[in-house]
């Protein structure tokens, strides 16, 4: 069984080995999983709200409809960006990171789902962020628990080409049966240096933290893939893929 001094251990080396492609994709990795305009539609709704409350001239509550359209169209730029570029960008991250244990990355690793597996992953990362909104929205604590449960879907992706979304996603949802609160266990123990972080006006967190978690992340796909290796065979999920396995 993985622990988590291991996967620590190894995904430092990972990022000193190739500090600086670390240091960049990591920064990339966190702009696309980023809440991307989280409160910007909200907070300018109200404030147009509050604002078509407070007797303005006809003439400006004339222009409050097309505000709204504006900003209806940013959310929708917003939103498309984050499925059509962020979600693959993203997907080319955890690609970079999952061979960078293995070898140095180079930063060409990013832009593969772009280029030669765009509709599959697009499709994989949309289902698992409606997944985890809809057990979100029955409480807080069954959303992060799918997020655990779905977190090697994009490692899958790059490890098994031959996979359709969904079996993507149940491959990692099996996966981490038994491991979803060791990872998350894992995550607290970077707490420290999160804090260390803000002491250091993000500083530590961007030379540092950020790397150091992506790697680990992807160290925890290692391991746990070796595990499942060793319990269903040398040809996990290669050639005989059993959807109901």
């Amino acid at each position: 069984m993985w622990t988590r001094q291991d996967v620590k251990t190894l995904g430092k080396a990972a990022m000193k080995a190739n500090y600086f492609n670390s240091v960049a994709a990591a920064l990339l990795l966190a702009f696309c999983t980023g809440a991307l305009f989280g409160s910007t539609g909200s907070s300018t709704g109200q404030e147009v709200q509050e604002l078509s409350g407070q007797g303005l001239p006809p003439e400006i509550q004339a222009l409050i409809p097309a505000i709204l359209a504006g900003v209806a169209v940013i959310v929708l730029i917003s939103i498309a960006l984050d499925i059509l570029l962020f979600n693959p960008l993203m997907v080319g991250c955890r690609r970079f990171f999952f061979h960078n244990l293995h070898e140095p990355a180079g930063m060409g690793e990013l832009t593969v789902p772009l280029k030669t597996d765009f509709s599959r992953t697009v499709i994989t990362v949309l289902l698992m962020d409606i997944y985890t909104f809809l057990w979100t929205m029955l409480l807080i604590v069954p959303g992060i628990i799918k997020s655990y449960s779905y977190m090697l879907t994009p490692y899958i992706l790059e490890d098994h080409p031959e996979m359709t979304p969904n079996e993507a996603i149940t491959r990692s949802r099996e996966m981490m049966d038994g491991n979803k609160m060791k990872a998350f266990v894992l995550d607290l123990s970077f707490l420290g240096w999160h804090i260390l972080g803000a002491v250091t006006c993000g500083l530590v967190t961007l030379f540092y933290t950020l790397p150091y978690t992506a790697n680990t992340h992807a160290a925890v796909y290692e391991a746990i893939r070796q595990e499942c290796e060793g319990s269903y065979g040398t040809a996990y999920g290669k050639s005989d893929y059993d959807p109901e396995f």
